[in-house]
């Protein structure tokens, strides 16, 4: 009798380490665009990109040139700008 309550114990801990299937519940992507500041900079789509396109005091900023390898991290509030070969912003985004 001990033996099972020690394993009901046993999993009902380790039922409290799982992690959850959904780390960011209810989020609103549109908050999610704006944890970044990238909603405020679709103006410089289509723009040759240059490091004065930003605002003074931007966060974290990863910009991605083709070929470029990167981390497969989602962080919020790190903006993404996605350039071209010519150099061309064609995407600004969070993550």
């Amino acid at each position: 009798m001990i033996r099972l309550a020690f394993a009901v114990l046993a999993l009902a801990l380790l039922s409290a380490c799982k992690e959850e299937d959904d780390p960011m519940p209810n989020t609103d992507e549109s908050a999610l665009q704006d944890a970044c500041g990238a909603s405020g900079l679709q103006d410089i789509v289509g723009l040759k990109f240059d490091a004065n396109l930003l605002p003074a005091g931007s966060g974290k900023v990863r910009v991605i040139h083709p070929d470029t390898m990167v981390t497969r991290d989602y962080r919020p509030d790190r903006l993404n700008i996605i350039l071209d070969e010519s150099e061309i912003v064609t995407d600004v985004r969070c993550g």
